[in-house]
């Protein structure tokens, strides 16, 4: 796994190298390409790089276990528990962060919400639900636009279909 998240954590630097290139910045289609690809090294990278981080204090912390002084090796032993316990979490993270990602996850979606049976409190509801998602979409800062609108007879929607995109939408 370390070898791996080297390897992961050179071509990200590479990277950020190749998004300074001038010649880069000017073919938009290419920056862009490859300005999606950093974006989605960041994360594992910054983890990565704690864990590494994490595994130099834990090889520093067992060293103190050698000391001749009790209380500084009762210190280590615990220090010692917490960083382990650090370790697992973020092992856990990498291995999440490690599986490939469904290629349909950047694309944008259309959202439609229909009222059903129920008459206007069906329409009420759909409502509700639209203002709802509204709001998520806000703060994921998506950008919707509304295709289709089909208003209730006591406000609310019988019909609502939204366009949604942005960054990993789907």
């Amino acid at each position: 796994m370390i070898e791996k998240l080297e390897a992961i954590r050179e071509h990200y630097y590479n990277l950020e190298e190749k998004l300074s290139d001038p010649e880069i910045v000017q073919d938009m289609k290419a920056y862009k390409k490859l300005h999606i690809e950093y974006k989605g090294l960041k994360e594992l990278v910054n983890i990565s790089e704690r864990y590494t981080s994490l595994r130099d204090q834990i090889n520093n912390v067992q060293s103190m276990l050698d000391d001749e002084d009790e209380e500084m090796r009762r210190m280590a032993k615990e220090e010692l528990q917490e960083l382990q316990e650090q370790k697992q979490k973020l092992e856990e993270q990498i291995k999440v962060l490690l599986i490939p990602k469904d290629p349909d996850d950047s694309k944008d979606v259309i959202f439609e919400i229909r009222s059903g049976t129920g008459g206007d409190e069906a329409s009420i509801f759909a409502g509700d639900l639209f203002r709802m998602y509204s709001k998520y979409f806000e703060t994921q800062k998506w950008n919707t636009e509304i295709l289709h609108i089909n208003e209730g007879g006591a406000g609310g929607y019988n019909k609502i279909v939204v366009e949604v995109n942005g960054q990993n939408v789907y």
